[in-house]
């Protein structure tokens, strides 16, 4: 805001449009999303009388996002189809990656498994042209997940140990959670549940504090393992992946989400 009360003094647009879009960014992770689309707006009002592409198209892809994360899909697409036309127009392979990717995960939630496949694999190979080895493991578990889906669960977790073995040389803590608690889910559909907590357990405890967002969904399938197979199984596995003793604040939790459930 200090940055666009000066670029709006000087009348400087693109700037203007710049500070926009970067409020938008902002309100977007804070869940903000009214106020997002309305950063991002202003941004994409100026860029259009611009005739500055390149912004145009980032911020139809926030625009996309932000749809997304309504689950507005059909309009989401529509942005990010608006973002990839500029995007191929201009050689642009980074952005195209990034629209492939997000086409990939609307055609996912709307179980189009092909299509999503389709698409993550067109990212994929713009990222390995490029090098791009963190956009390389996003692509390999966005490929798990559609696997996993289709009840290829060999295949899946090969995707996912992929994805795994990038993320572990690049030290992503929260895409190395995100892995081990598909790692997880996977154990648990064929039928091993000491295998899945313990998997779990490697996602929760990545992070000091439970419930830290990278985790919260490892931390809600150990509530429901536990409480479906009882805390005995639990404790055997939290030792054998740590060598402690469950804490007190998590059998706590555990046992209160229990309480409310019933």
């Amino acid at each position: 805001k200090k940055s666009l009360a000066i670029k709006d003094a000087l009348g400087n647009r693109p700037g203007m449009a710049s500070s926009y879009h970067q409020l938008g960014m902002v309100a977007q992770y804070r869940g903000s999303l009214d106020a997002a689309e309305d950063w991002y707006k202003k941004s994409l009002t100026i860029n259009e009388a611009l005739g500055n592409s390149p912004d145009i198209a980032s911020t139809y892809h926030q625009l996309g996002i932000v749809a997304e994360l309504r689950g507005m899909l059909d309009t989401a697409e529509d942005w990010y189809k608006k973002s990839l036309a500029i995007e191929e127009a201009l050689g642009n392979l980074p952005g195209m990656a990034g629209s492939y990717h997000h086409l990939g995960i609307v055609a996912q939630r709307r179980d189009m498994l092909d299509t999503a496949e389709d698409w993550y694999k067109k990212c994929l190979a713009i990222s390995e042209a490029l090098g791009d080895r963190p956009g390389m493991a996003s692509s390999y578990h966005q490929l798990g997940m559609v696997a996993q889906r289709r009840g290829m669960l060999d295949a899946a977790e090969g995707w996912y140990k992929k994805s795994l073995v990038i993320n572990d040389s690049l030290g992503n803590s929260a895409d190395i959670a995100s892995s081990y608690g598909q790692l997880g889910l996977l154990a648990e559909e064929r039928g091993n549940p000491p295998q899945a907590l313990q998997w779990t357990i490697r996602s929760l405890t990545l992070f000091e504090e439970f419930g830290h967002p990278a985790t919260r969904p490892a931390l809600q399938n150990l509530f429901r393992l536990t409480q479906a197979h009882g805390e005995a199984m639990l404790a055997e596995a939290w030792h054998v992946v740590t060598g402690d003793d469950v804490p007190d604040a998590l059998i706590t939790a555990i046992r209160e989400a229990k309480d409310k459930e019933t």
